[in-house]
């Protein structure tokens, strides 16, 4: 738990980017130090560790500080997401119209896969994923999906000293496992969820890259193990691999693009 100290220092961070945001200038040491009532020793430790992580930067000359690049890298971020998820609705939903399973669109943050969209059946299935849902990538289709791009010693710095819980008798707890999985995965080009994470539910999930410095995202279709037949998967996969390509032109024709050095998890 945060100490009262670190959460004052977290409040008295957030309030100078929303006073810079709030500004139509920057602002000096002094008058950060006046608004919030704050010690000049304090603001400048608080500021000299915002500009260190991109967050503020200062005019020189001016002496005053300003918004940062890695701000604009966050709501740019965002907004990348958000187009994204704005695109892939319409194809998802002709997805289920025609597959009528569940279909879901996620990204990666950590160890967690992030719902993005998500488009219900008229099959009675109930579900954990919901839009802004967090789950674990280990467990899931989408997580593997998108942990399968990574090298692996990327997955060794993301599970070096995590366990990976257990949801099911199916789940995958060992991390030598999990790479033997994802390898798989890279060779056949999508990732399964075999009743890892719900019991009786089973999914088929595509990685998706839509353009250099865009996060890597997947596409997922999910249904109960009783109808995830092979020839009802081959299906599905068939049907997310055309919804991957036909994204991917989308975003290609239209979408924004992340400048260099932007952020990538």
């Amino acid at each position: 738990m945060l100490s009262d100290s670190a959460v004052r220092s977290v409040q008295r961070a957030l309030d100078i980017l929303e006073l810079l945001a709030d500004g139509q200038r920057g602002l000096t040491l002094t008058e950060f130090a006046s608004r919030l009532d704050v010690p000049k020793s304090s603001v400048h430790a608080l500021l000299h560790t915002l500009q260190r992580r991109c967050y503020i930067s200062q005019d020189t000359g001016q002496g005053t500080f300003h918004l940062g690049l890695r701000l604009w890298e966050l709501g740019h971020a965002f907004k990348l997401e958000d187009e994204l998820a704005r695109q892939a609705r319409p194809i998802m939903q002709r997805i289920v119209d025609e597959f009528d399973e569940i279909c879901q669109l996620s990204i990666r943050d950590g160890q967690f896969n992030v719902y993005l969209a998500k488009v219900d059946c008229r099959q009675p299935i109930r579900m954990i994923s919901q839009v802004g849902v967090r789950l674990y990538c280990h467990a899931t289709g989408l997580g593997k999906a998108m942990l399968s791009l990574e090298p692996e010693a990327v997955i060794d710095q993301l599970y070096s000293d995590a366990p990976l819980p257990r949801f099911t008798e199916h789940t995958i707890t060992d991390l030598a496992a999990l790479k033997a999985e994802l390898q798989s995965t890279r060779e056949r080009g999508y990732a399964e969820d075999r009743e890892e994470y719900m019991p009786g539910l089973r999914c088929v999930a595509v990685p998706i890259i839509v353009a250099s410095g865009v996060p890597p995202i997947a596409l997922s279709l999910s249904m109960p193990a009783q109808r995830a037949t092979p020839e009802r998967l081959a299906e599905g996969l068939r049907l997310l691999r055309a919804a991957a390509t036909e994204l991917v032109a989308n975003h290609e024709q239209g979408a924004p693009t992340a400048p260099e050095g932007a952020i990538m998890r």
